[in-house]
């Protein structure tokens, strides 16, 4: 019982988590006349909630027996999906409408976030795919794609995020990121072992 409810508590407190540390720095006032201040908070949850996909994964490769939570990963993947649109296009309008064109992608850090803005929309159709015998036999590959994009976002989070640059909430998504980084490394662990096996 407590399994089928543990990602549904674990997104509700990263979502929580990252809205609280984003309303710290906002007026209500600020975001009924400015749209733009929902630009950093989008990109929080969507890399929160990512997050929770790969801790849930391991306690899942640790524990073979627990089932999926297909609910919650529909659900999860939706809000992600709806995240990683608005989050850029908001600042690329925003961008647009000041003059500036699309200047702000002349910044390497903004430049690897679009590659994992790929990198992630590619999992759709993998997904999809999943079950064809040539996809199921690379999925390591994606595994590789994703946890590259993770990483990626992270990087590009720590060296632009206005709310990531000093105090408690940096210090908690470093945690985010010790504990993604050890998921990410046993992950590529037990692909190895599982596919190394499984198509040998």
């Amino acid at each position: 019982m407590l399994w089928r409810v543990f990602p549904w508590i674990l997104g509700i407190v990263v979502i929580a988590v990252g809205f609280y540390a984003w309303i710290e720095r906002v007026s209500n006032y600020s975001i009924l006349t400015n749209p733009l201040v929902l630009f950093p908070v989008l990109g929080i949850w969507a890399w929160s909630v990512m997050w929770t996909h790969f801790v849930i994964d391991e306690i899942r490769r640790l524990k073979p027996e627990l089932p999926k939570n297909i609910p919650y990963k529909k659900v999860s993947f939706s809000f992600v999906l709806f995240c990683i649109l608005l989050h850029p296009s908001i600042i690329l309008y925003a961008e647009y409408k000041a003059g500036l064109g699309l200047s702000l992608l002349n910044a390497w850090t903004v430049q690897i976030a679009v590659i994992a803005f790929f990198i992630f929309l590619s999992f759709e159709f993998f997904d999809r795919t999943r079950k064809n015998p040539k996809v199921a036999k690379k999925w390591w590959l994606v595994n590789i794609s994703q946890s590259t994009a993770m990483m990626l976002i992270f990087i590009h989070s720590i060296n632009l995020g206005s709310h990531l640059q000093q105090g408690w909430f940096r210090t908690y998504w470093m945690i985010l990121g010790a504990i993604l980084t050890v998921c990410i490394i046993h992950m590529h662990i037990w692909d190895w072992n599982f596919f190394r096996k499984k198509f040998s």
